[in-house]
């Protein structure tokens, strides 16, 4: 009975928090327990199963997760700015981050390779670090 009481623990607080895979790794664990206790195997036996179960779920979860998060093409709104031109408010060169606005919002930039771009320039963002975005001139 216990075993069924641990499992439903473990996956409440996966429910609570979704990307726990541990609780819910926990919980299969759990149930692994439980079937080995049915059939009134040892003690030692069942938490070596719950343990083995636990440790195996959790592996292929996590295996799981990082594929369809991988295949998810779902942007995120930082993604999104990829892609979009704007213009300079504040030059940057080799070391120091300029400026532009998106939407209200001001984010520093570096140029492609560092190269100086004037303020007032039109830029293409072609990559994001962190929340520095890198951009290239475009000729007019």
């Amino acid at each position: 009975m216990i075993w069924i009481i641990t499992a439903l623990f473990f996956f409440l607080i996966e429910i609570g928090h979704p990307a726990l895979f541990l609780a819910l790794s926990c919980s299969f664990g759990s149930i692994a327990g439980f079937f080995a206790s049915y059939f009134e195997l040892q003690l030692w036996y069942q938490c070596l199963l719950a343990c083995i179960i636990t440790f195996l779920s959790f592996i292929i979860l996590h295996k799981i997760g990082i594929r369809l998060q991988s295949n998810s093409s779902y942007k995120t709104s930082i993604m999104q700015l990829k892609g979009s031109i704007t213009t300079i408010i504040d030059e940057c060169h080799e070391n120091q981050t300029g400026t532009v606005r998106i939407g209200g919002t001001t984010w520093g930039i570096i140029g492609v390779n560092r190269k100086r771009i004037p303020a007032g320039s039109l830029v293409r963002i072609i990559d994001i670090k962190g929340i520095v975005l890198i951009v290239e001139p475009i000729n007019q």
